[in-house]
């Protein structure tokens, strides 16, 4: 990995919470760099060590409703705006931001045990998106900006958090994996280092990139139909082209052949007498 890969990674998850983030984000790449070291990986410039770091550093500062709120209220945000609309020093600029959390945004910032049976009985009931607000904000405003600023500033609890224990449990997995296929083959990591891709956003678009991205890795990966690494390579890549053309997973589920995912459930009732 070069030292300017390594060291924008870094800088982008220590802005996004902190300098101990950033070390682990450090420590998370030296297994990858001496898993492909020993692969033989110096002779295309540690390519897979290069994608895995600046798949990392996106995963590590994934998107939620704290970092949402943090970007909202950036000088640099504001000034942005103002540029684009080519406003003058004596102009106003109002600027109104659409907001829609709800309780899947409410559990992500519990603790992890209390999110995740919010999460199942929403699921359970069906509620999880039956309480979702839409919200017009002018951030530009004082009240609009404290408003979304507070959500801000709940960043140091973030690590406590169920959304944060979540992603941080399926990226130590997808890291995993790419260091067990490093030892068989440098094609097949790289593809999977490159199914992190997938997963961007949140909300809707978060939900699912992670369930095309967990059906990938569940089929191809850890039950895969062949053991050659070549031929998963290949299955692998075929895949995550499917996904990426129709994030809705109807492709992905064609070519995996299995039922599409993210259907309404089919309820049966009994007759009346």
């Amino acid at each position: 990995m070069s030292n300017l890969n390594r060291a924008l990674g870094a800088a982008r998850v220590a802005d996004y919470q902190s300098s101990a983030y950033a070390a682990l984000y450090l420590d998370r790449m030296q297994p990858v760099l001496q898993a492909e070291s020993v692969a033989g990986g110096g002779a295309t410039g540690y390519l897979l060590t290069n994608e895995t770091g600046r798949h990392l550093a996106l995963w590590m500062s994934f998107e939620d409703i704290i970092r949402v709120a943090d970007l909202k209220t950036r000088a640099s945000r504001f000034a942005r705006v103002r540029d684009e609309a080519r406003a003058r020093d004596d102009e106003p600029v109002v600027i109104t931001d659409y907001l829609k959390p709800g309780l899947e945004e409410l559990a992500s910032l519990l603790p992890p045990a209390l999110g995740r049976r919010l999460i199942a009985w929403a699921q359970r009931t069906g509620r999880l998106r039956a309480w979702n607000v839409g919200m017009h904000i002018q951030t530009s405003s004082v009240l609009g900006f404290v408003l979304v600023r507070s959500i801000a500033w709940l960043k140091p609890w973030r690590p406590m958090s169920f959304r944060f224990a979540a992603e941080q449990a399926h990226i130590e997995d997808w890291l995993a994996r790419i260091r067990e296929a490093a030892r068989r083959d440098l094609r097949l990591a790289l593809e999977i280092a490159a199914c992190a891709g997938l997963i961007k956003g949140y909300g809707d678009t978060h939900r699912l990139g992670m369930a095309n991205f967990l059906a990938l890795m569940d089929a191809l990966i850890d039950n895969p139909v062949s053991a050659d690494p070549l031929a998963q390579a290949g299955a692998l890549a075929s895949a995550r082209a499917a996904a990426l053309a129709d994030p809705e997973g109807r492709a992905l589920a064609k070519n995996l052949g299995r039922p599409p995912m993210g259907g309404k459930p089919v309820v049966w009732l009994s007759k009346a007498n």
